[in-house]
């Protein structure tokens, strides 16, 4: 099975128990600006939203990290990494079906959706408004069990060529976007190149991954 440089397997690690802390309203006032500024040590950082360049270049190495992991074989000849339908497969051998979970996190997703609309016309028509703390209650327990399956989920598939491409298109965009403020006011790379990135400080690389979360989420819808 594919493993992650320890490198990226850190920030997949930080981003997992950061995403349990975030604060609603720091999200908000984030994705806002499309920037996330911060500072560490009285020195500024900056993560920015990718222009065309970056997602270019990010794809760029999105493709040539998928057809190097499609394409490794060990030395029977065998494919050393697997696609996610290939592991599904092996799954479903052990009493473990990848679509069945899907189709569970669905039907949560539906019943949340119904008790929402049940408490939207409590409120607009002010009756029963009794009844709305049992179906918060409903909808939090809800909640609860979907997080908890689609934690199950990607723990399942992380080890997938798809997840793990996921991995690193998201830790080489927080190459590619993040900023520091030099002493001339300029905001600049703050990394020359992929090997400093790697080397760099744990502390700086979480804050880093922090930050990132919010801004380039949205950009790891990737299609194979």
């Amino acid at each position: 099975m594919a493993k992650k440089t320890s490198r990226e397997n850190k920030i997949n690690k930080e981003v997992e128990q950061i995403n349990k802390k975030i604060n609603d309203s720091l999200i908000e006032d984030t994705l806002k600006n499309n920037i996330a500024e911060f500072e560490i040590d009285n020195i500024k950082y900056k993560i920015e939203k990718p222009n065309h360049k970056v997602k270019t270049e990010a794809y760029r190495m999105k493709t040539e990290k998928y057809l190097s992991l499609l394409s490794e074989k060990n030395e029977n000849g065998t494919f050393k990494y697997m696609l996610e339908d290939d592991l599904k497969e092996m799954y479903k051998d052990r009493g473990i079906d990848i679509d069945k979970l899907n189709l569970k996190i669905t039907e949560l997703q539906n019943k949340k959706r119904k008790f929402s609309i049940k408490i939207g016309e409590l409120l607009a028509n002010k009756k029963n408004i009794s009844d709305i703390e049992t179906y918060e209650k409903e909808l939090n327990l809800l909640g609860e069990e979907e997080r908890k399956i689609s934690i199950k989920k990607h723990k399942l598939l992380e080890y997938s060529i798809e997840q793990q491409v996921l991995i690193y298109v998201f830790t080489y965009l927080i190459f590619l976007s993040a900023l520091t403020l030099n002493k001339k006011g300029q905001w600049v790379r703050l990394w020359e190149t992929y090997d400093k990135f790697e080397t760099e400080d744990e502390k700086i690389i979480n804050n880093v991954s922090f930050n990132a979360t919010f801004i380039l989420k949205d950009e790891l819808s990737i299609e194979f």
